[in-house]
């Protein structure tokens, strides 16, 4: 019997990740009926991690009342989940710090904090979780991580004058910060940060000049939350030692990677790794004859590392056939070298606008991939 294993992404602004799973699934069982077909709905660790984790694992929703990026009061989601005897808890930086808790009027990197994750991270820690999951990806801040570690008690001060809740704008004020009064079980909790960017912490190709942009920012404003992460770096590096420019990865969310580096216990992970390892994306693949993965727009930065790009090196590295599945790909699709043959779903001649609409997304996924395996499963006959 033919195996297949979808793990795909989500098609962003059309699909979250199970719906385009489901849309692939119709489009094998329409070819194939007797095909037995494994699900992982999968994320980057991005937006979506959490409902495609909940899907995949046995895990608890929790829910935190905290504060959105603009200090407004809302409700945001967790998981808690058993690994190895010991709680840990998957937190998305998005939920109480994302893009999507704010209007397009509202969108302004230097006024925003991720002081609402931080109260997450610190109530997860309050009920016992000894390993925080941060998954970092669609913040709508800047902060350097400086908002989310007020909240857990580091007191950061500009000159004589605390900062109790840190923001864009205050991170290049900061000339000072103490550990006294620090969340007690913070130093003893293992933190992993999930995101799939290698950005440094600041300059060119920083936190602020590649995404605050997408967060609201000005070219003024870029430079100046710039300077101010340059500054903060600068700081922490006076009187830690610590040197975050260095790290890769270290301007994810706003440099918020960069700040958990310096202050706790935590470390880095590719996002895509972590989430197919919670997933037991492994033991999926035993007897898969084919593996199906994909995201909306497959392009250059696909290959560095995203989603379907770290699906497809597992599964090609033991032998196991992938098909990507795309409404659109930039690459050269007759390239030899990709671990991925690709299936365009979008027809020929169809207006993006069109194709990008939830359901017509769905037909499209479907049919495509019906003719696909209608044609493979003929050619192996």
């Amino acid at each position: 019997m033919v195996k297949v294993v979808i793990a795909c992404d989500s098609f962003k602004g059309s699909l979250t990740s199970i719906e385009a799973a489901e849309a692939i699934a119709e489009g094998i069982k329409a070819a194939a009926p007797d095909c037995a077909i494994t699900t992982i709905p999968v994320a980057d660790g991005g937006e979506g991690t959490l409902d495609a984790l909940q899907s995949a694992v046995d895990a608890k929703k929790m829910t935190t009342k905290t504060l959105d990026p603009l200090m407004r009061e809302i409700k945001a989601p967790w998981l808690m989940l058993e690994r190895d005897g010991a709680k840990t808890a998957v937190i998305e930086l998005a939920a109480a710090s994302g893009l999507t808790l704010l209007k397009q009027d509202e969108l302004n990197p230097m006024a925003t904090s991720t002081y609402g994750t931080g109260i997450m991270v610190r109530e997860a820690i309050a009920l016992g979780c000894k390993d925080i999951v941060l998954t970092l990806g669609g913040s709508a801040t800047n902060d350097g991580g400086a908002g989310m570690l007020a909240a857990l008690g580091i007191e950061f001060w500009c000159g004589d004058t605390r900062v109790s809740i840190p923001r864009g704008k205050d991170i290049g004020e900061i000339t000072r910060f103490s550990y006294t009064n620090i969340y007690k079980e913070t130093e003893q909790t293992r933190i992993t940060l999930a995101c799939d960017v290698n950005t440094p912490f600041c300059g060119k190709h920083g936190a602020a000049w590649m995404f605050a942009r997408q967060k609201g920012a000005t070219d003024e404003m870029i430079n100046a939350l710039d300077k101010g992460l340059t500054h903060f770096a600068a700081v922490i590096r006076a009187q830690t030692g610590k040197d975050i420019t260095k790290e890769p990865g270290s301007g994810a969310a706003g440099g918020a990677a960069g700040g958990m580096l310096a202050f706790t216990n935590a470390h880095i992970v590719s996002g895509s790794d972590l989430v197919l390892d919670l997933a037991n994306f492994g033991t999926a693949l035993n007897n898969a004859s084919l593996v199906i993965t994909g995201e909306g727009h497959i392009d250059t930065q696909t290959m560095k590392g995203k989603l379907p790009y770290v699906v497809a090196s597992r599964a090609a590295a033991l032998g196991i056939p992938v098909l990507a599945v795309c409404g659109k790909c930039d690459l050269d699709i007759t390239n030899e070298r990709l671990p991925f043959k690709v299936l365009e779903t979008c027809p020929k001649g169809m207006a993006l606008t069109i194709a990008m609409q939830k359901q017509q997304a769905k037909d499209n996924i479907s049919k495509a991939v019906t003719a696909y395996m209608t044609g493979t499963l003929g050619n192996n006959d």
